[in-house]
């Protein structure tokens, strides 16, 4: 993973940063200040989304590694409903780096984790919720995306993916989305999965970020004949039939494509940056979403 940053625009400054208390905890809320450094980190990441079996399956990789100092793990799946979830690609705003703890973190990711965690605890409808989150993404977008041109940083594109995948009860069907938001406009283009966002008029397969190995993959006998495992092409198989795949096999499955893809897509020349774990499996099924690592 590459992540450009200018010696020009390395300026930082204090930024306070309220947390709330969570319901049921003691103590007070506690404010921590953060320092903020102002360079364009690309998540440049990989998002693996597998449908079957009345559930949809979520990954991502956890590495974020800034133009400087060292790499560093960020979420990059976040929940907003018992049957719903948001994830991110791209351009990740800037660096966030605990003055207290040391830690560091993206601040579009920082941004998602915190509005979808506001609106998780509304009764809207999950339809309402996603417009909700993505309407409060776009202004925080741009505004990280104006603060990065503000301090010199005029060759970024400051492009970042956001997907949605869920089940809608009012709808009674699963559904997925993904949003582009473009840090030199203003608008917001809305890409379905599947006809109309249904899932089950789509393929089984989605990926995002570095996907072009994995999209190849699948599609290239040569490779699937030379490079996973025998269980591998066996359940891809089962995956494309809409045969019963148990959970741990599609989580072997999941596992398989992070680290064919840490192996050979660099080296075969199809994708440009590194991923790294650990590795987050979410299933979201029609009334519960849990994590399966």
């Amino acid at each position: 993973m590459h992540i450009q940053c200018s010696v020009a625009i390395l300026l930082a400054y204090l930024r306070p940063w309220s947390v709330k208390k969570r319901r049921g905890a003691k103590g007070f809320p506690v404010t921590f200040i953060f320092l903020l450094l102002l360079c364009r980190p690309s998540l440049a990441t990989l998002v693996i989304c597998i449908t079957g079996n009345d559930a949809i399956y979520v990954a991502s990789d956890s590495l974020v590694t800034p133009g400087y100092g060292e790499p560093f793990r960020s979420p990059k799946i976040f929940c907003v409903s018992n049957s719903c979830c948001f994830y991110m690609t791209g351009f990740g705003g800037a660096c966030i780096k605990n003055a207290t703890t040391g830690k560091v973190s993206s601040s579009l990711a920082t941004d998602l984790q915190e509005i979808c965690a506001s609106v998780s605890v509304k009764s809207d409808p999950i339809e309402m919720r996603v417009e909700d989150v993505i309407s409060q993404f776009q202004s925080k977008h741009k505004e990280s995306f104006n603060k990065m041109i503000s301090a010199g940083e005029t060759n970024a594109n400051g492009i970042t993916h956001v997907g949605v995948m869920g089940y809608s009860d009012s709808r009674k069907f699963f559904f997925g989305s993904e949003y582009v938001f473009d840090g030199t406009n203003a608008s917001v283009t809305q890409n379905n999965i599947g006809n109309k966002g249904v899932l089950t008029n789509a393929g089984p397969f989605t990926f995002t970020g570095e996907n072009n190995f994995l999209s190849s993959l699948l599609q290239d006998a040569k490779l699937m004949r030379e490079l996973p495992s025998d269980d591998f092409r066996q359940t891809v198989q089962d995956i494309w039939m809409k045969t019963t795949v148990s959970q741990e096999r599609m989580k072997s499955c999941i596992l398989e494509m992070f680290t064919l893809q840490e192996k050979h897509a660099i080296a075969l020349r199809y994708d440009q940056h590194v991923i790294g774990g650990p590795y987050v499996i979410y299933k979201i099924t029609k009334d519960k979403t849990i994590e399966i690592n």
